[in-house]
């Protein structure tokens, strides 16, 4: 690994270029594309990447859907990512401080938040920097993973001394924002808690649950028996397709769940969901729904249920599962089923696109 000198890039980078991914509406490219040059900001790193994963946003944003103020045409995508430190900007003024922790240093390994929040406003103070009213995403207002390498301030990278670059990659979007979902749903010890879906993020919240309480009591809900076998074999109760699972779980739990989790981003499943719940319950919404969302409002509201959106996750959603993989709590070795390289990246969005059998999670990879 070369050495970098704080405050200015590798010099290995001056002077070349890199592969990076761009997305257009209908168009997935590889190019090849200027380096990041000049010296780093204040509090900014250069990060070599190992592992970017990918998922349904990415799918979307291929397909062309709306974006964000301010964001347009092309983008470079990737926010699930893993790499290595290679140079870091100054240091920040430490007047800017919230107290996020020790910083990674050149070489360090890390995982990216995706979420660079600006540290000031009420939903960053109150600790929800997912929620931040001026957020920017990588992926989105800045480029992305899908490329040899990247730029992101330091504050908001997490080291860890996990591998495998694919299984750290994942942490940064899949399993935090499976940990913040798990942690909006709010089951008590012992709770009733239904998944619908088990892509991605449904499989992270099986996985991620029993480890948080082993006490949990799951029931995941797909639609396809190839699905249903994989997630029974966890030693999850499994039901195939959410109308015969309204009727199931009424013989299993009569009192109905203390949560659902949709993450089937399907606009009927939350009516569904509702009929599962016992009264006072609590859905989780996990998935963009970009077709509406079918809700029945008296059911909502003779039995006083919850419907709650959950977003991302926050950096220390992020801390709190790169421990636990480290720790061995939380076992990875699984949860990646496709590994391609950045040369694949189109072949690996059409994959999620199209939901191949046994698909979970799909990363690119160094």
């Amino acid at each position: 690994m070369d050495h970098a000198v704080p405050g200015r890039l590798c010099s290995r980078m001056i002077g070349r270029g890199m592969r990076a991914v761009t997305i257009s509406p209908g168009s997935v490219r590889l190019e090849d594309l200027p380096a990041p040059g000049g010296a780093l900001a204040p509090g900014e790193a250069l990060v070599r990447v190992t592992g970017c994963g990918v998922c349904r946003t990415d799918v979307e944003l291929a397909a062309g859907c709306a974006l964000p103020p301010g964001v347009g045409y092309p983008l470079r995508p990737g926010h699930e990512v893993a790499g290595i430190v290679q140079a870091i900007g100054p240091a920040e003024d430490p007047s800017l401080s919230t107290g996020e922790g020790p910083l990674p240093e050149v070489g360090d390994v890390v995982v990216v938040h995706p979420i660079l929040n600006c540290r000031a406003c009420a939903a960053c103070l109150g600790g929800n920097d997912n929620l931040c009213s001026r957020g920017q995403v990588l992926g989105l207002h800045r480029p992305g993973g899908m490329a040899e390498f990247l730029v992101w301030p330091l504050r908001r990278m997490v080291r860890t001394t996990l591998a495998d670059s694919a299984s750290a990659a994942i942490l940064a979007d899949a399993v935090a924002t499976a940990h913040r979902a798990i942690t909006q749903a709010g089951v008590t010890e012992g709770g009733t808690m239904v998944v619908l879906g088990a892509g991605g993020l449904g499989t992270q919240v099986l996985q991620l649950a029993p480890v948080l309480d082993p006490t949990i009591r799951l029931t995941s809900v797909v639609r396809s028996e190839s699905t249903a076998n994989r997630v029974a074999a966890t030693g999850v109760r499994t039901l195939i397709g959410i109308d015969s699972a309204v009727r199931e779980l009424r013989t299993i739990n009569p009192n109905g769940a203390d949560a659902v989790l949709d993450f089937t981003g399907e606009p009927t499943a939350p009516e569904q969901a509702m009929r599962m719940l016992r009264p006072g319950g609590r859905l989780v919404l996990g998935s963009v729904l970009d077709k509406g969302l079918s809700v029945n409002a008296l059911r909502l509201l003779t039995r006083e249920l919850e419907l709650v959106g959950s977003s991302s996750s926050t950096l220390a959603d992020l801390r709190a599962v790169v421990r636990l993989a480290e720790e061995g709590a939380l076992d990875l070795r699984t949860s990646v089923s496709h590994r391609l390289s950045l040369d694949e990246a189109e072949e690996a969005i059409a994959m999620v696109e199209r939901r191949d059998a046994n698909i979970v999670r799909v990363v690119l990879t160094a």
